[in-house]
């Protein structure tokens, strides 16, 4: 496989989501989430998304250019991008080809959703992103063996909760996956369960702190 000829798809997504990015509201919703962005707001209750809410302060503190919405608008796009090329290298590693991963990467770059969401402030990019980081680690596990990437896998699906409650969908996915790895009679199944859950908890250690802060002042 061409090496150039690989990586020429990787600037695309983020040309194509900075270029069509909203230049400022695109919905009513949005003022919230850019004012959660602008102070820096964090908890733990399902409308907070702390990934989201500390990078879009990051975004209209200190970049230099557009106004506040646009900057906030930014966020989504420069996550949306991510998470489009690391789907194209995921679909690479599948596939072993080129073509395919470009053209499977692009449907999913312009279908509605993806990029609706990567163009405006909003949250669900950074979930993209953690989805196809947990399913690029599921698939390392599956294709070499090796524990680390189950426990990275793992780690990603706490942490993401940080982002969005709703994440939590992984980790009855996790437990799918450790099910399917149950044939060893030795203990060290459940050891590989044991790992998978610490790494899983350390993870979730940021949200965690964010609820114990939450439930003591109130």
């Amino acid at each position: 496989m061409n090496t150039v000829r690989k990586y020429l798809f990787v600037p695309v997504p983020a040309i194509f989501y900075v270029f069509t990015t909203a230049p400022g509201l695109a919905h009513a919703d949005q003022a919230i989430i850019i004012s959660a962005m602008f102070n820096g707001h964090v908890g733990s209750a399902a409308k907070f998304h702390n990934i989201t809410f500390l990078s879009g302060y990051l975004f209209a503190h200190f970049l230099p250019f557009g106004e506040l919405a646009y900057r906030c608008n930014l966020v989504s796009a420069f996550f949306g991008a991510l998470t489009i090329v690391l789907f194209y290298f995921l679909a690479l590693r599948l596939t072993k080809s080129v073509l395919l991963a470009v053209f499977s990467s692009v449907f999913l770059m312009i279908s509605h959703s993806m990029w609706w969401h990567s163009t405006i402030a909003e949250v669900y990019a950074v979930n993209g992103l953690f989805c196809v980081a947990i399913l690029y680690c599921l698939v390392l596990f599956h294709e070499t063996n090796r524990n680390r990437w189950l426990y990275l896998a793992a780690l990603l699906a706490g942490l993401s909760i940080f982002n969005h409650v709703q994440m939590g969908m992984w980790l009855p996915a996790l437990g799918v996956v450790l099910l399917m790895r149950r044939r060893s009679k030795d203990g060290s199944w459940g050891r590989l369960v044991v790992k998978t859950a610490s790494w899983f908890l350390v993870g979730l250690l940021p949200y965690l702190a964010v609820f114990i802060k939450d439930a003591m002042s109130s």
